[in-house]
């Protein structure tokens, strides 16, 4: 099964729907099914009043339903991203960026008047006074900081309890990509970086992130985390790493991919 982005605003079925709480939360439709499967419905055709077209799945047009009323179990994307396939996580993914998208722009941010989904393109319009407003993309960095065959982990105040991760945060206003990075270092452990690399980048559904993922070079400082974000961090080497996120994650990602240009094991 393959997902496929595309702008087809002619689709109109048969197809598949995922429907997903206006809360965010997916819906579990088939309980007997596996992976992306459990959340999708047969569509069709027919009325199609506040659909989100999504793409293509399995060379099938899917769309998103906003259902509140429907019986079915809440599932969140998080629970559900170690069991996904990356096709499965990205069309979730594109889901739930899209829904928290339609949520923020049900009225009009210029005048307060309610808008309505365009039948042409992507967006929010409202027909007062023309405004349109399209899906957001909030970018961000996260990186992996390395002294020799070192890495820098960092125990954050929102992840699990144990586990180590990258450090990450939001690119401002007037900041390039890699000033953001070498910032974000500073201000969370104290450190100075250099040789600053892009690698990759993951769309992230949280609410509606693009997390741009770099590796860059350990240049000065001693590791002082910041307290209101950072509970610990420290050099691990790669064979002595903490519980680390999964390559469901850029963040895991990245980390495995340090690995195996040095050489070393990579954890499952």
């Amino acid at each position: 099964m393959t997902f496929r982005l595309q702008f087809h605003t002619s689709a109109e079925g048969p197809g598949w729907l995922l429907k997903v709480r206006s809360s965010g939360e997916l819906v579990l439709l088939s309980p007997l099914s596996e992976g992306v499967a459990q959340l999708l419905a047969f569509y069709e055709g027919g009325e199609q009043e506040n659909f989100v077209y999504l793409g293509e799945w399995s060379d099938s047009p899917i769309w998103l339903q906003e259902d509140d009323v429907i019986d079915g179990e809440n599932l969140s994307l998080r629970s559900l991203a170690s069991t996904f396939t990356p096709d499965e996580f990205a069309l979730c993914s594109r889901a739930l960026q899209l829904i928290h998208w339609r949520q923020m722009h049900r009225f009009c941010g210029r005048c307060g008047s309610a808008t309505t989904l365009s039948k042409v393109e992507l967006c929010c319009s409202c027909a007062d006074c023309g405004a349109s407003f399209f899906p957001r993309i909030s970018p961000c960095v996260i990186g992996l900081v390395s002294r020799g065959d070192e890495l820098l982990l960092a125990a954050h105040q929102r992840h699990k309890q144990g586990r180590y991760s990258l450090l990450a945060g939001f690119i401002e206003a007037g900041e390039t990509a890699e000033e953001a990075f070498s910032r974000e270092v500073y201000e969370e452990v104290g450190l100075h970086i250099d040789h600053i690399r892009y690698v990759s980048s993951q769309p992230w559904p949280f609410p509606s992130q693009l997390m741009l993922g770099f590796f860059a070079h350990y240049q000065s400082g001693e590791i002082t985390p910041d307290p209101s974000e950072i509970l610990d961090a420290a050099w691990f080497h790669p064979t002595r790493l903490p519980d680390i996120p999964s390559n469901v994650s850029i963040a895991g990602k990245l980390i495995r991919a340090f690995l195996a240009e040095r050489g070393f094991s990579i954890p499952s």
